[in-house]
């Protein structure tokens, strides 16, 4: 049984994933949270737990289409898909991921005492 601190939600944005080295790998969120997505997307080869990467998800806003960034690190590797947990997070578009997460919250209050309690004490938020 997975002891998750943070509630993932069943979402499906696109995504780009940059490792080192490597061209961009495109997939779908199947989940999200405020502290790490699961991408729908072959994993590349040679992917490591444990490796740097960067995730930008593509969301389509008001104001056009934005790209919300994070980096973090592979947390896990499946035949479908990779988990990834944010380190950092770029901030010029954060107001869009976080509306995201509320839309497809069924529990509001449970997701805002969540958001109450983050970011852990080594994520960090960076402006571009």
């Amino acid at each position: 049984m997975e002891n998750r601190k943070y509630t993932r939600l069943p979402i499906d944005v696109m995504v780009e994933l940059r490792l080192a080295d490597s061209p961009p790998h495109y997939g779908e969120t199947s989940d999200v949270s405020i502290d790490g997505a699961f991408l729908s997307l072959t994993p590349p080869s040679g992917l490591e737990i444990g490796q740097a990467c960067h995730l930008d998800f593509i969301l389509k806003t008001d104001d056009g289409w934005v790209r919300v960034a994070f980096g973090g690190s592979i947390a896990h590797i499946r035949d479908n898909g990779v988990g990834v947990q944010f380190d950092i997070a770029d901030i010029n578009h954060h107001e869009s991921f976080l509306r995201l997460l509320i839309s497809g919250a069924d529990d509001i209050d449970r997701l805002l005492e969540e958001l109450g309690n983050h970011p852990r004490a080594d994520f960090r938020f960076k402006q571009e």
